[in-house]
């Protein structure tokens, strides 16, 4: 499947108030749902983002609400709307590096099934930026599933990112 994402920011960072975004994404059902690349259907999402900067430190809440589509319908599950929150604390070491430390929670889209799919998922991430240059981000890390949610993700993931920026 194939999401389109914006974000905008509507409120800069002042001195004592923190910047504030906003973001939407729709997922288009791109993918051949009958061999799980895809599920088949729309998904729609909106979020809040904000940042305050106070030294080297910067200070991230984000909060999205997604509304599924119903890609399950025919097998009579059901599926929410589900909601992702996230406290990020970020150090700059120097001008292109950057060290971050992340509590990522998410509920699930699932109610009233089996429990694997039921429970929410409470992760912690341990990373690094680099900022190779003004348009190109590399992130490293791991994520860390240690609050009882072993049944519905992994316990530790390790994760390499390229975020192109315009």
């Amino acid at each position: 499947d194939i999401v389109l994402q914006g974000k905008g920011q509507i409120l800069h960072e002042q001195e004592w108030f923190p910047a504030v975004s906003l973001r939407a994404a729709v997922k288009f059902p791109s993918g051949d749902a009958d061999r799980a690349f895809g599920s088949g259907e729309f998904d729609g999402s909106i979020g809040v983002l904000l940042q305050k900067t106070l030294w080297r430190f910067t200070f991230y809440v984000n909060a999205d609400v997604t509304f599924p589509g119903q890609a399950f319908e025919d097998v009579d599950v059901s599926l929410h709307p589900f909601l992702l929150g996230l406290l990020a604390i970020e150090f700059r070491v120097s001008r292109p590096v950057s060290l971050v430390l992340q509590f990522r929670a998410d509920t699930r889209p699932f109610h009233d099934t089996i429990s694997i799919l039921d429970k929410r998922i409470i992760e912690t991430h341990l990373g690094v930026n680099w900022e190779i240059s003004r348009h190109l981000v590399l992130q490293a890390g791991l994520a860390e599933d240690q609050f009882e949610s072993a049944c519905c993700s992994a316990d530790v993931s390790f994760f390499l990112n390229l975020t192109g920026r315009f």
